[in-house]
C-alpha cells in the first residue's frame, strides 16, 4: 500500500514539475494547431443536432451522402490551397482549373465514352493541372510577380478558355465516371474515405517528417530555411504544382455533383478554398496549416449551404454566413499573423514617407564644452612610477618594479628608476602597467542596445539579424549613432581597451558616417573606423560614393589616430562579383578590408572560386595552431586567369594538427599557383596535405610545398601529396615538394607528387564495358577528385564542389 502511495506522490510531483517546465508547455501549446479542427467538429455536430431537432429525420443516409458528395470538391480544392498557403502563397487559379477540367471532360469524356477514352480524358485534365502549376511557378518564382496577381491572371485566362470552349452549359459527362466517383459504403462515399485518409497521412508527413519540417520552414522564414540548406525554390515550385494538380482532381468531383460541361462552375472555388483553409487553421503568412483542418472546414461549409432552407434562410444568406465565419476564424486563429503583416506594411509605408522627406541636419552634442579635450594628446612629460610593468616586448622584458616615461603621445623609455626631471608623476605602486588591449572586431554603435537580445540566436525570425539589423538599426538617427559609439568607446577605455576596430554597419547616410567618426574622435580612442553598408532595406546606389567622400574628407593620412577600413560583407554573404567590387573600392581609397568569416549558417554556404577571364585572384591564409588544437583548410580554384594562393599552418604548440585540402581545375590559358608551408614548432604535432588538380587546354599549374620540422620539435608526423591529371596535350603542371627536417628526434615525414594524363588502361577498361569515351573520361576525372571530396565534412560544401567539377567536365565536352 505504501508503495502505491509513494508512486502516486511521485506522479503528482512530476505533474507539478512539468507544469512549471516551459519546454513541456511549448509541446502542449502545439495543441493550438488542432484547435480549429476540434472547434469545427463541435460546430458540425451542433448544427446537425439543432437541424435534426427541428426537423426530425434530417440526419439520414441520403442527406449524409449528399452533404459529403457536395463537400468532396471543396475538400480537395482546400487541400490544394493549403499547399500554396504553407509556402506563403495564395492560389486563385484553382477555381479556373476546376472549370477547365469540367469543360475538357465534357469533350473528351462524353456520355458514350469508353474506358480508354475516360483514361485519356483523365490524363489530359491532370496534364492541364501540371501545366498550370508550371506556369504559376514561372510567373511567381521566375518573374517575381506576387502570387495573388499571378494566379488572378491565370484564373482569368483559364476562365476565358473555358468560356470559349463552352459558351453555354452543355455536353453530358460519362455516367460511368460519375458512378465510380460516387460509389459508397453505406452513406459514406469511398472517395471521401480515401481523401480523409490522405489528409491524415499528409498531416503526419507535414508534422512528423524532415521534409514536412522543411516545407513549414520555407513558409515560416524562407531566408533561414535557405541558409539551413533547404532547397526553398524547389519546395515552393512543388507546392504550386501540387496545388494545380489537386485542383484538377477536384474538377472530377464537381463532375460527380453536376455532370454537365459548365464553364462557370468553378468560379466559387477560388475564394471558398481559401475560406476552408483559413478556417482549418492555415496561416496567411505561411508555415502553419493542417490538411484535416481544411477537410473539416469544407464539410462545415457544405453543411451550412445544405441546411439554409431548413433554417428558413435563403441561399443568398450563405455567402454572408460564410463571410462571418471567416472573420471569426481570422480573429481566433490568424490575429497574430494579421498583426505581424500590418506591422510590416506600416513600417514599409513609414519608411517610404520618411525617406521622401529632406534629411534633417544632425544636432550632435558638444562633448567638450569646457575642461580637458582628450582628443588632443598632452604636450608635457608623464612618468608612471613604481608599477609592475608588463611590456610585452621581448627586448625589454617584464619588470617587477619599473617606470614608464611618456612624452606627448609616445612612450620614450621603460625601465627601473627612470630620472623624472620636469615630469608629472603618476604613482603606480601595487598596480600593473601594461599596453592597452586591442579589440579587433566590435559594432560599437550597438552600445545603446546592450540589454536587448542577450540570448537570441544569430538567425531566424526572432534573432539578432532580424531585430537589431532589420528593425532597430533603420530607426537609428545620426544622433543615436553618435551616442552609441561614444558610450561604447568610453566603456572600452574603461575596460582597458585602447585600440579597437569598429565594424560600423550603421551607415544609413553621410550624416550617420560623420556622427560615428566624430564620436570616435571625441573619445580619444585609437581606432579603425570600418565603414559598413546597411543590412536593411534596398541597396542604396550612392553608398560607394558616400564611402569615397568619407575617405577623402576624414582620412587624409594613415598616420592619424583614427584610420579607415571597409567593412565588406564578404563572399559568404554576397556573390563573388559583388565582393570583388567591394575589394576594388577599398583599394582605390587605400582602405583596409575587414569581413566576417564563418558566421552562422552563412559560413556553410557553398562558394567556389569561379571568377571569369581577366581576373587576377591573390589569396594568403595563415593560421597559428595552439596546444592540442586542430585546423582544417580547403583551397579551391576554378576561375580567374591568374590565381595564386598561399596557405601556411604554424603548429606552434604541442599536440596541434592540421589538414590541408585543395582542389583546382584549369582550362583555356589559366595559370594556377599554390604555395603551402607546414611548419612544425611544437612536439607531437601532425600535418597532412592533399592537393589535386586537373588541367585542360593550355592551362598551367604550379604547386610548391614545404614541410619544416623545427629544431626541438619531437615525434612529429608530416605528409604532403600533390597529384595532377592532364586532360589535353598542351596542358602543363609542375610540382615542387620540399622537406626541411632540423630535428634529430625520430620523425615520420613523406611527400609525393605526380603529373600525368588519363590512364590508357583505365580508359580502355571502362570503354571495353560499353561506356563511351567521354563518359569514361568523366568517371575517371571525378574518381580522381573523390579522395579529396570524401574528406570534406560539410555536406553543402562537398555537394557544391561536386557540382562545380561536373560543370568543368561538361564545359570541356562541348
Amino acid at each position: 500500500m505504501s508503495e502505491r502511495v509513494d508512486a502516486a506522490r511521485r506522479a503528482v510531483r512530476k505533474v507539478i514539475r512539468d507544469a512549471r517546465d516551459k519546454n513541456k508547455w511549448r509541446k502542449i501549446v502545439r495543441f493550438r494547431l488542432w484547435m480549429p479542427v476540434a472547434l469545427q467538429i463541435l460546430l458540425v455536430a451542433a448544427l446537425l443536432w439543432y437541424t435534426n431537432a427541428r426537423f426530425p429525420g434530417f440526419v439520414n443516409a441520403t442527406n449524409v451522402s449528399q452533404i459529403l458528395i457536395l463537400a468532396l470538391p471543396l475538400i480537395v480544392a482546400a487541400m490544394a490551397q493549403t499547399h500554396a498557403l504553407l509556402v506563403g502563397y495564395l492560389d486563385l487559379s484553382v477555381g479556373g482549373m476546376i472549370g477547365l477540367g469540367v469543360v475538357v471532360a465534357s469533350f473528351l469524356i462524353g456520355a458514350e465514352a469508353s474506358i480508354p477514352q475516360i483514361v485519356i480524358g483523365v490524363g489530359v485534365i491532370l496534364l492541364c493541372g501540371v501545366a498550370l502549376g508550371l506556369v504559376n511557378a514561372g510567373l511567381i518564382r521566375g518573374l517575381k510577380i506576387p502570387s495573388i496577381i499571378a494566379t488572378l491572371a491565370t484564373l482569368s485566362i483559364l476562365d476565358g478558355i473555358s468560356l470559349t470552349m463552352r459558351p453555354t452549359a452543355q455536353g453530358v459527362i460519362s455516367p460511368d465516371l460519375v458512378s465510380v466517383l460516387t460509389t459508397s459504403i453505406g452513406p459514406i462515399p469511398v472517395a471521401f474515405i480515401v481523401i480523409v485518409v490522405g489528409a491524415g497521412l499528409a498531416d503526419l508527413w507535414l508534422h512528423a517528417s524532415g521534409s514536412g519540417l522543411e516545407l513549414r520552414a520555407v513558409g515560416f522564414d524562407e531566408r533561414s530555411a535557405k541558409r539551413g540548406g533547404v532547397r526553398t525554390s524547389w519546395i515552393r515550385v512543388r507546392a504550386l504544382l501540387l496545388a494545380a494538380v489537386l485542383a484538377a482532381v477536384a474538377s472530377f468531383f464537381v463532375m460527380a455533383r453536376s455532370p454537365i460541361g459548365n464553364a462557370t462552375i468553378g468560379s466559387t472555388f477560388a475564394l471558398n478554398s481559401i475560406t476552408a483553409a483559413v478556417l482549418g487553421g492555415a496561416s496567411l503568412a505561411g508555415g502553419r496549416a493542417t490538411f484535416l483542418g481544411s477537410t473539416v472546414a469544407a464539410i462545415l461549409l457544405a453543411l451550412i449551404i445544405t441546411v439554409l432552407p431548413y433554417l428558413g434562410l435563403s441561399p443568398d444568406d450563405g455567402p454572408m454566413i460564410i463571410g462571418i465565419l471567416v472573420l471569426i476564424g481570422i480573429v481566433l486563429f490568424q490575429l497574430g499573423d494579421i498583426k505581424e503583416l500590418a506591422k510590416r506594411n506600416y513600417k514599409r509605408a513609414r519608411r517610404l514617407v520618411v525617406g521622401s522627406r529632406p534629411p534633417k541636419v544632425a544636432d550632435l552634442p558638444a562633448f567638450y564644452p569646457s575642461g580637458t579635450d582628450f582628443r588632443v594628446a598632452p604636450a608635457g612629460r608623464t612618468l608612471i612610477r613604481g608599477g609592475t610593468v608588463l611590456s610585452l616586448d621581448p627586448h625589454i622584458g617584464d619588470l617587477t618594479r619599473g617606470d614608464v616615461l611618456v612624452e606627448g603621445d609616445r612612450i620614450v623609455a621603460v625601465g627601473p628608476a627612470l630620472s623624472n626631471g620636469e615630469v608629472e608623476v603618476i604613482d603606480a605602486t601595487d598596480m600593473i602597467v601594461m599596453p592597452g588591449f586591442v579589440d579587433s572586431h566590435r559594432h560599437i554603435w550597438e552600445g545603446l542596445l546592450r540589454n536587448i537580445g542577450t540570448d537570441v540566436p544569430l538567425e531566424g525570425r526572432t534573432s539578432y539579424i532580424s531585430f537589431v539589423l532589420h528593425k532597430l538599426a533603420p530607426a537609428f538617427r545620426p544622433e543615436d549613432a553618435y551616442i552609441g559609439n561614444l558610450v561604447s568607446a568610453l566603456g572600452a577605455i574603461d575596460a582597458g581597451i585602447t585600440t579597437l576596430l569598429d565594424w560600423s554597419h550603421i551607415q544609413g547616410s553621410p550624416a550617420h558616417t560623420d556622427a560615428v567618426i566624430q564620436a570616435l574622435n571625441d573619445s580619444g580612442l585609437r581606432a579603425v573606423f570600418a565603414y559598413g553598408f546597411p543590412w536593411w532595406g534596398k541597396w542604396e546606389e550612392r553608398q560607394p560614393s558616400w564611402f569615397v567622400r568619407a575617405a577623402t574628407e576624414h582620412f587624409s593620412t594613415k598616420d592619424q589616430k583614427l584610420t579607415l577600413a571597409l567593412a565588406a560583407p564578404g563572399p559568404e554573404f554576397t556573390d563573388f562579383e559583388v565582393t570583388r567590387d567591394h575589394w576594388k573600392l577599398a583599394r582605390e581609397t587605400g582602405a583596409r578590408i575587414t569581413t566576417h568569416v564563418g558566421v552562422g549558417s552563412y559560413g556553410q554556404d557553398r562558394k567556389v572560386q569561379e571568377f571569369g577571364e581577366g581576373v587576377t585572384h591573390l589569396a594568403v591564409q595563415r593560421a597559428r595552431v595552439g596546444k592540442d588544437a586542430a585546423l582544417k583548410t580547403l583551397g579551391v580554384a576554378f576561375g580567374a586567369s591568374l590565381a595564386r594562393a598561399e596557405v601556411e599552418a604554424l603548429l606552434a604548440e604541442d599536440g596541434g594538427s592540421s589538414e590541408m585540402l585543395g582542389v583546382y581545375f584549369g582550362d583555356a590559358e589559366q595559370h594556377i599557383d599554390h604555395r603551402s608551408i607546414q611548419d612544425h614548432v611544437g612536439s607531437r604535432t601532425s600535418s597532412d596535405l592533399l592537393y589535386k588538380g586537373a588541367m585542360r587546354d593550355r592551362s598551367n599549374a604550379i604547386y610548391t610545398g614545404t614541410v619544416i620540422i623545427e629544431k626541438g620539435a619531437h615525434s612529429c608526423n608530416a605528409y604532403q601529396t600533390n597529384r595532377n591529371i592532364l586532360l589535353s596535350e598542351h596542358a602543363r603542371a609542375q610540382s615542387v615538394p620540399n622537406l626541411e627536417i632540423l630535428s634529430n628526434d625520430p620523425t615520420r615525414c613523406g611527400h609525393a607528387a605526380s603529373v600525368g594524363p588519363v590512364s590508357d588502361d583505365e580508359l580502355f577498361y571502362l570503354m571495353s564495358r560499353g561506356i563511351p569515351e567521354k563518359e569514361a573520361q568523366r568517371l575517371i576525372v571525378f574518381g580522381f577528385f573523390a579522395e579529396v571530396l570524401d574528406r570534406v565534412d560539410i555536406a553543402e560544401i562537398r555537394e557544391g564542389l561536386e557540382q562545380a567539377i561536373e560543370n568543368e567536365i561538361a564545359r570541356g565536352d562541348r
